[in-house]
């Protein structure tokens, strides 16, 4: 089985698409599960205490069950999210995404209703519009101006090299055994 996994170049803007099989796959995750530990950026900090915030204001009975939980759980959504995407912070994308996860659990009392159905049936060729479409709304929902936030870009060079320095040690250690793990076999 093979998962397609497409990442672009800060360089020249460019897309490439690699096929992953599953051992590739599972070394990567081993490693970003025990190497990476991304912190929360003000941007995504920002977000996830905005959002919940704003289910404890909300008039729905979720409203009463919503505790300091539901915080946590968002931070550690977001974590993993920044991780799965190998960023070394977690950037606005990765706490909106986070949201999104929470909504799409919400049966009855979504705070974005609409949106997130639209999102739930979008199709990998407007994924990216309808995004950036919830973002954007859920941004104005959450009384913060999208003009306003900038993001710190400083680290994406540093993690496309890291990354790509990651998949070259993935790749050497795909090809050299068939039943390595992360632990002790990826070197540093």
């Amino acid at each position: 089985r093979l998962l397609r996994i497409t990442s672009s170049d800060n360089n020249d803007n460019t897309r490439r698409t690699d096929l992953w099989d599953f051992d590739r796959l599972k070394l990567y995750v081993s490693f970003i599960r025990f190497e990476l530990n991304p912190n929360l950026s003000a941007i995504a900090e920002l977000v996830l205490s905005k959002y919940y915030q704003l289910q404890r204001r909300s008039d729905s009975l979720l409203s009463a069950r919503t505790t300091v939980r539901l915080l946590e759980s968002l931070v550690r959504l977001a974590q993993s999210h920044a991780k799965l995407m190998f960023h070394a912070e977690v950037t606005l994308r990765d706490a909106v995404s986070a949201i999104i996860l929470v909504e799409a659990s919400l049966t009855s009392t979504r705070t974005v209703e609409p949106i997130i159905s639209d999102l739930q049936a979008a199709s990998p060729t407007d994924f990216e519009s309808l995004y950036s479409s919830f973002e954007r709304d859920l941004l104005l929902k959450l009384e913060i101006n999208p003009n306003n936030l900038v993001e710190d870009d400083d680290n994406d060079e540093m993690e496309n090299e890291s990354f790509n320095h990651l998949l070259n040690e993935i790749d050497m250690d795909t090809s050299n055994s068939n039943n390595s793990s992360y632990p002790g076999t990826l070197v540093k």
